[in-house]
């Protein structure tokens, strides 16, 4: 059995910052084209809880998190025109975090999401529905780019 790989995005706390670290992780199916690829990357980046990764060195977990709240469900995947939409199921809106807590989630979900040069933004919606506001810190009416400036160690 073929098994494929993603990179998703986590969170490194810092003294005085966050940061995200990439780290490469086994998938659960393989993909067959880009949408596959993005949605199985997003689909590992929910599964990590924060607690352990098959096949990651344990030592180098330790600084290592995840904003994004558990139990959420990815409902579906889509690409048009470089934007990827992720459509969360309405489990996401009993999350909440700070202004930080929400841009990093932003950031992880847009860092992973967006794995090849052809994509420049995601859109989330929630059971289908475009939202301007998730936790009240974002406006989520605009595609969300990746930063570069918070990736750790970036090329």
């Amino acid at each position: 059995v073929a098994t494929s790989s993603s990179v998703i995005f986590l969170v490194v706390s810092g003294p005085t910052d966050f940061t995200l670290q990439q780290v490469s992780v086994t998938d659960e199916g393989t993909a067959t084209d880009l949408n596959d690829q993005v949605r199985l990357a997003l689909a590992a980046l929910v599964r990590f809880t924060g607690t352990a990764l098959d096949g990651y060195n344990q030592k180098q977990m330790v600084d290592l998190g995840t904003v994004v709240p558990q139990g959420i469900n990815i409902n579906n995947v889509a690409i048009a025109d470089g934007i990827v939409t992720v459509d969360l199921d309405g489990t996401i809106r009993l999350a909440s975090g700070s202004s930080t807590e929400e841009t990093l989630f932003a950031q992880q979900l847009a860092h992973t999401a967006l794995l090849d040069s052809s994509l420049t933004a995601l859109r989330l919606t929630i059971d289908g529905q475009a939202i301007s506001e998730l936790w009240g810190h974002l406006d989520w009416s605009m595609p969300i780019t990746a930063d570069a400036s918070l990736v750790d160690g970036d090329e």
